[in-house]
Parts: structure tokens; C-alpha cells; sequence
């Protein structure tokens, strides 16, 4: 009682300032224990380094791949194998493929060639005959609607043709991190970040996300009538990417998908009528409870069945 008591008798703006300097300091202490617990990371992405992404300057969209990182993204930050023109190739075929981790993680010993959207560009060619690019676009952590506006962004000064979406299950949560004012001291902060991994986390509740009447799927239904907009005057597809589980399993993402694609007028690939009896065989290896990427088998799967239907409807 006597320290409080001593506290209490001094002038206001001593003990303000006090006040102040004890929870700048506690907070200071948090952020050194989130920096050595966790190490310099978007504490909301998996395992994606500050170093790795940049800030694309686009509304609602947070972070992109940074270009010209040695072995992971081309010249444009892209996950490919190799460089790509700003300007589109005399006769080609442009193909914007938008994607969260799912189109650009892959087990160890495969390499960036070996992704579906980047297998999805050599069989698109071969079966039409031309020359087609498919710019993977594939970002980690972001949510379908953030995917349809890098798309909006991106389709006009990369003159693309057409965008395909491959919709992973966790897609309709958004990181949050848009949320977070655009202010670079604080961007720095990974406590920042983590009161946003926090808010993430809460609307953790896959029961509900394909519920129609959720907060989620009215975010998703929002996105996809926004994306029939476009479907009106530019070619849009979108492909729900199945889960690693059995067909026995439910896998409630495609309904909910295939309903909004009927409704909005969006043509949809159906991979998961062609891989199913393959499921779970595209599991990581070594990886038990992953169902949602896909190890190198599992990937030319996807890019094969992609290919074939996205081609019957191009041709």
C-alpha cells in the first residue's frame, strides 16, 4: 500500500507518465518475446519471412511475393520456374492462375516446376496447340476475396486473358492484416501482427464457414457476385481444390462453391470429380494432418485435370 500510496500523491502528469512508460515497456517486453519465440514472421501467414513479400500498393490486399528471390520467384514475384515479360508474347495465350499456399508449396526434393500451376502451363500448350502462359499467382494466407482483387489489379497491366481461381477450403477467412493501418513503424511491430493472428484465429470455425447466413459466407457470396461482374465481360474460372481425405469424407467447400459459381454465372472446373478415387494419395509425406496441400503426385493430378476441362471451354 505505501508504493501506491506514494504513487497516488504525485502530480498527474508524473503518474501518467509513469502509467505511460510501464506499459510501453511491457510492451516492448512482449514484442522481444514474440520476436525470439517466433522469429521475424507475418505472425499471420504460415511461415512466410517479412523478407520474402512486399507491399503491392493494392487496396485490401497486404503482402505479395517480392521479386527476384533466388530459386523461389521470378522476375515479377511470381512462384515459377522462370521469367515472364511484362508484355504478353505475340499469340499467346495469357492464363492468370490466383491462389493461396496451396499452388505454391510442394513436399521436399520437387521444385517450383513441379507445382500444379506451373505443370498447368506445359499442358495447357501442348493440348491447344499455342503458346500459353500461366502466371502463378499463388500468395500464402490470402482469402479469396484478396485473390479477386490482386486479380483486378494485375489482369489489365499484365494483359491477361483469362483468370483462373483455384479455391483452397480456408480461403474465405481473410488474414486480417488489411486491417492494419499502412503505416510501415507499425507494420514492423510483430505485436501488431499477432493481435491480428489473434482476430483471425477467432472466426477459426470451419463448421460455419459454408453455412449460408454466416458472417463468412456472406464475405464469400460478397466476393463472388462481385466476381460475376467481371465474369460478364472477361474470362473467369474457378476450380475448388479438393481436400486429402477420403471420398468418403465430406468435403463441404465444393457444394458451397458450385452454388455460387451457379448463381453468379461463373463457369467452375469440377477437379474433384476426376481425383477423387486418388484421395488421399496426394498427401505430404511425413505429414499426417496437411489435407489441404498436396505433395508432387497430387499436384500433376491437379494440373491434369485442370488442363482438360479449362481447354474444352478455351478452344
Amino acid at each position: 500500500m505505501g508504493r501506491m500510496t506514494d504513487l497516488l500523491r504525485r502530480p498527474l502528469v508524473e503518474r501518467s507518465l509513469l502509467v505511460a512508460g510501464g506499459l510501453l515497456a511491457g510492451l516492448l517486453l512482449l514484442e522481444v518475446g514474440i520476436r525470439i519465440g517466433f522469429g521475424d514472421r507475418l505472425s499471420n501467414v504460415w511461415e512466410v519471412s517479412k523478407d520474402e513479400v512486399t507491399d503491392p500498393g493494392i487496396p485490401g490486399v497486404p503482402y505479395v511475393y517480392r521479386p527476384g528471390i533466388e530459386g523461389f520467384t521470378n522476375n515479377l514475384g511470381l512462384r515459377m520456374a522462370h521469367d515472364v515479360a511484362v508484355e504478353k508474347p505475340a499469340g499467346a495465350l495469357r492464363v492468370l492462375l490466383l491462389t493461396d499456399s496451396a499452388g505454391e508449396s510442394i513436399e521436399d526434393g520437387a521444385g517450383i516446376a513441379d507445382l500444379f500451376p506451373c505443370l498447368l502451363e506445359g499442358l495447357l500448350s501442348d493440348r491447344m496447340g499455342i503458346r500459353v502462359e500461366v502466371l502463378n499467382l499463388a500468395v500464402p494466407g490470402l482469402s479469396f476475396e484478396q485473390e479477386r482483387r490482386l486479380m483486378e489489379a494485375r489482369r489489365g497491366a499484365w494483359d491477361a486473358d483469362v483468370a483462373v481461381f483455384a479455391f483452397n477450403y480456408n480461403d474465405p477467412v481473410e488474414t486480417d492484416v488489411r486491417d492494419l493501418p499502412n503505416i510501415p513503424v507499425l507494420r514492423w511491430f510483430e505485436l501488431a501482427n499477432a493481435v491480428l493472428l489473434v482476430r483471425y484465429e477467432l472466426r477459426q470455425d470451419p463448421d460455419t464457414w459454408y453455412t449460408p447466413g454466416s458472417e463468412v459466407h456472406a464475405d464469400l457470396e460478397a466476393s463472388f457476385a462481385a466476381l460475376g461482374r467481371t465474369a460478364a465481360e472477361f474470362p473467369v474460372f474457378v476450380v475448388p481444390l479438393p481436400l486429402n481425405l477420403s471420398p468418403a469424407q465430406p468435403q463441404p467447400h465444393i457444394p458451397a462453391v458450385t452454388a455460387l459459381c451457379a448463381r453468379y454465372g461463373i463457369p467452375l472446373l469440377d477437379v474433384y470429380t476426376a481425383v477423387r478415387d486418388d484421395l488421399p494419395g496426394f498427401m505430404m509425406p511425413g505429414v499426417d494432418d496437411d489435407w489441404n496441400h498436396y505433395n508432387a503426385r497430387g499436384h500433376a493430378a491437379i494440373a491434369a485435370a485442370i488442363a482438360a476441362q479449362l481447354a474444352a471451354h478455351l478452344e
